[in-house]
């Protein structure tokens, strides 16, 4: 099992297909993209 931190799926689909596809034995993959807002940009109201 492995964890891996990515900014879009894009670069998701990049890292599977170029690091993680062509190591020796590495016959498939399951994926479970989980979304989470870490930061929004925007102003605070007032409480």
């Amino acid at each position: 099992m492995a964890h891996l931190v990515c900014r879009d799926t894009d670069a998701l689909y990049d890292h599977l297909a170029e690091r993680v596809g062509p190591l020796p034995g590495v016959m498939g993959a399951e994926t479970a993209p989980i979304t989470r807002l870490v930061k929004r940009a925007g102003t605070l109201l007032p409480t």
